[in-house]
């Protein structure tokens, strides 16, 4: 007999729990250093010392938030378009080798930028309120393309300059998918600071990627479709 029925959606629920679950805490896993870190910053430390764990932190991510977040949504994507059932702890471990070079090399782009808005926000926060507001406009945009780059790099094989235009264009682009996307992002983040820790040991990074590549590929169906048409016609 099929898993149909009551019975046959427990058994998807449940596998859907696992997939997000085993995941999430691979991630966890992958990004220890930084995850201690933001530990510490959280409980640990007066705000004059938060510059001296901002700059490891950036030393890190593209040696290891990177790789492990583009596993992450390679994984998501595999579970959304291939259905196949892979044991899950070897499948993100497969992603996270097999992009861990393009991987670091986008982190080290997107790091250096994301520092150079950090320090010109920090800056303008003071000595001019109309760039600084326009530097929280350009973290949006860049936090939305940085998104944006997972689900590429999980969907496509593209070299780093077309990888990058892609992601900036499809941001710039795509203002609605950018929204949507910005959106979704800040209030599972903030959904997922207060709700209990086990939600966020357990669910919350891998859940927002699901999301963010949800809705970056029903973009790319719609564009596919388009085009399909676009020939038929």
């Amino acid at each position: 007999m099929g898993n149909t029925g009551i019975i046959g959606g427990f058994h998807r629920l449940s596998e859907w729990i696992m997939r997000f679950s085993v995941s999430n805490i691979l991630w966890i896993l992958c990004n220890l250093p930084i995850v201690l870190l933001i530990v510490v910053i959280k409980y640990g430390l007066q705000s004059t010392s938060l510059l001296h764990l901002i700059i490891p932190i950036g030393i890190l991510a593209p040696f290891v938030f990177f790789p492990a977040t583009t596993a992450l949504f390679a994984s998501v994507r595999d579970w959304m378009i291939k259905d196949k059932d892979r044991p899950l702890v070897k499948q993100y471990l497969l992603y996270y080798r097999e992009n861990y070079r393009n991987s670091v090399l986008v982190g080290l782009i997107l790091t250096v930028i994301w520092c150079v808005w950090l320090s010109n926000l920090l800056y303008y926060q003071t000595e001019n309120t109309i760039l600084f507001f326009a530097f929280c406009v350009f973290g949006i945009l860049l936090y939305v393309v940085t998104i944006n780059v997972f689900s590429i790099m999980s969907h496509f094989q593209l070299k780093l300059v077309r990888l990058l235009r892609m992601a900036f264009v499809t941001t710039i682009g795509k203002p609605l998918l950018t929204l949507m996307i910005f959106v979704i992002n800040v209030l599972f983040i903030y959904g997922s600071l207060v709700a209990p820790l086990f939600v966020t040991l357990f669910f919350s990074i891998s859940l927002l990627a699901f999301l963010s590549f949800s809705i970056f590929y029903k973009l790319y169906l719609r564009v596919i479709s388009g085009e399909l048409n676009g020939d038929v016609g």
